[in-house]
This record gives C-alpha cells, structure tokens and sequence, in this order.
C-alpha cells in the first residue's frame, strides 16, 4: 500500500496544531463527500479513497503518540531514494498516462498526479482526459487558476463533456465565485437533464447566492429519488437552514430574530424536517444549534414585570376591593368589584405573560416588525 502523507493530502504545514488539522479535515470532508455523488465512477471512487484517507490523516494527526510515530515514518520515506514507477503501458507501447495520474490520485499523492499529468499534457495535448486530471490534481494542490486553465483546456477539447463542467462549477464554488460555478453547473444540466447531481449543483448554488426559496424545490426532489445520497441532504439540510433564517424579521445591522408566531412555527417545521434528514456536518450542527437556541427563546412562556405597572395594578385591585367588599351594601356594587378585580389580574396575565418572540416584538420598531414571515 503507497505511503499517503496526511499534511500534503490536507493542504496543512508540518507543525499545524490539533484544531488546525480538525479545521483542514472539515474542509476537505466537505469537498469530497459532494464528488460522492459525481456521475464519474472513477471519481466516485476516487472519493470513496479520498474519505478514507481523511478520516485516517485525522485520527493519526490529532493523536501525539500516532502523530509523531507517524512522523518518524514519513520522515524515512522522504528519505528514501523516489523509486520509478514506470505506470502501466499499453499494448500500443505508450504509456497510459490517465491509468497513471488515476493511480496517483488514488494513493492520495495529488504532487506526482499533477507531474504525471504535466507529462501527460505534453505528449498528449489533444487528449481532454488528461487536460481534466491534470485539472483535478491542480485543484487538489490549491493551485486555482492552474486549475481553471486546464479545466477548460479539457473543455476546449470536449466541450459537450456535462462531467468536465461540473467540475469547473466545483472549482469555482470552493472559489466561492457563486455565478460562475452555477454557469457551468448550468451547462452540465443541459447537457444530461435527467442527472440528480447536475441539478443539485445548480440548486446549491441558488443556495450560496441567498435564495434558498429557488434551490428547495429541486432539492427535496433529489432527495426523495434517492434519499440514501448524503450529498443532496447535505445540501438540502442547508438550503432549509438558510430559508429559516430569511423568514424571520431583519434588523438593520442584518441580525434576525423572530417576531411572530408565523416564523416561530416555520422555524419548528423546518428543524424538525433537518433532523429527519441525519446529516453530520460540524458547521450545520453549530448553526442547528443557535437556530433551536432562538427558537427556544422565542417559544418559551415567562414574566416580565415593568417597575411603573405596579402601581397602576395595585390601585386597580385596591378598587375592587373596596367595591367587593361593599357587596353588604349593595350587592350590584359587589359584583362590579369582582369584574374589575378580574379584570385587573387578567389584563396583568395579557400584559406580562407571554412567548419570547411577543416580548422581541414590543421592543421591535414598526419597520423590523413588518418584515418576515407574518
């Protein structure tokens, strides 16, 4: 089995500390689990290896015994005379230059992928294939632009490839270039309109640009064709997130809370759709969390007393007291006492009793409380 070398695998320097390597594990978690998804079977695969070589890179590198046995070994191998492996060679006599950079990609080795592809390229350079592995690798190596270079030399060549867009749409995402990702997303739809992958790739993307509303329809329909693909509920479980957060009130400095008993019961509606999905993402389970942190807040029933009401609430009963206790006298005066009395302890119960998102209303401007969801 190839020595993988977990720091070049995570993008990280040699002396990154625990939280750095956990940080670095999340991100690449997240990358590879949505190529799980990929139309490419070799790429799914690919991914399928990828994971594995993460979860291991993490177990070992957050573990001082592990770390630094780990250490001493990938120290001799650096060491070690680089043997030539020649790949596999076809019966034509040329070297299979895709067989070698897939093998390479496998080993979780993206370096000497993208030198292999390099040479690939070289005596190749019709071949779109290689263009694409070496697009791949150089992407794997947070070599971006070389990336977007090479990607769409393989889409000069193949242009009517709907696997080839999708990767430039999964390059510009991590790029976070929303517009241009969804462009060839996009194209990589039309291209195969029945392809669940394609379609989720553009839902996700109507997602980052903040309109979760467009992405849930397609997503829910991803789902539930096939709801064993941990890539569209991942995205799902987002799009669901986001679209709760947009239907509470906005503040003008962008915060959000809930105002009405409208969101509060979306709110409780969409959480409950999120948890039946069983996603485990340490991102969205932060968000989760300060989601039902708010809506707890929001429906819980408590007191709130205001200093200047006592008073008010005292004479009033004193009243009806007094006019109770006339009831010797005049029995129509007793019973007016006892309405106001009544009265007095209900309109306190109305005033001073009440959910959390009444109490964040009285103190919401006019213009906060007229947005969101109503």
């Amino acid at each position: 089995m190839a020595f993988v070398n977990y720091y070049e695998l995570l993008d990280i320097p040699h002396g990154a500390d625990s939280e750095s390597v956990r940080q670095a594990v999340r991100k690449h978690r997240r990358e590879w689990r949505n190529r799980s998804a990929h139309p490419k079977a070799e790429t799914r695969a690919l991914a399928e290896k990828m994971t594995q070589h993460i979860s291991d890179a993490e177990g070992v590198l957050v573990d001082p015994a592990r770390r630094a046995d780990y250490d001493r070994q990938l120290a001799a191998q650096l060491a070690a005379p680089e043997r030539q492996d020649t790949g596999p060679v076809p019966a034509s006599g040329g070297r299979d230059w895709a067989s070698i950079i897939r093998q390479y990609l496998a080993a979780g080795d993206p370096s000497r992928a993208n030198y292999a592809a390099r040479e690939a390229t070289i005596q190749e350079p019709d071949n779109a294939e290689v263009w694409y592995l070496r697009g791949a690798s150089s992407a794997l190596l947070q070599n971006q632009d070389e990336a977007k270079f090479e990607l769409g030399e393989a889409l000069r060549l193949d242009p009517s490839n709907a696997a080839y867009h999708a990767e430039l749409g999964d390059l510009y995402a991590s790029a976070e270039q929303w517009g241009r990702a969804q462009e060839h997303y996009q194209r990589a739809s039309e291209l195969e309109p029945q392809n669940k992958y394609y379609q989720v790739g553009v839902a996700s993307m109507y997602s980052a640009q903040g309109r979760p509303d467009l992405a849930l329809p397609t997503l829910e329909a991803a789902v539930e064709e096939s709801p064993d693909t941990e890539f569209f509920r991942y995205h799902l479980a987002v799009a669901l997130t986001d679209h709760v957060t947009d239907q509470w009130s906005k503040f003008g400095d962008g915060s959000r809370t809930i105002l009405t008993e409208a969101q509060l019961q979306a709110s409780k509606k969409a959480l409950a759709r999120v948890e039946a999905l069983h996603v485990d993402d340490p991102q969205l389970r932060v968000e989760l969390f300060d989601i039902r942190r708010l809506v707890e807040d929001a429906e819980e029933v408590r007191w709130r007393w205001e200093s200047n009401s006592w008073i008010a609430y005292l004479v009033g009963l004193w009243i009806s007291f007094a006019l109770t206790f006339a009831i010797v006298e005049s029995f129509l005066v007793g019973l007016v006492g006892l309405a106001a009395g009544a009265a007095v302890v209900y309109f306190a119960i109305q005033r001073h009793r009440g959910p959390g998102w009444q109490w964040n209303r009285r103190g919401a401007s006019d213009f906060v409380r007229s947005t969101g969801l109503q």
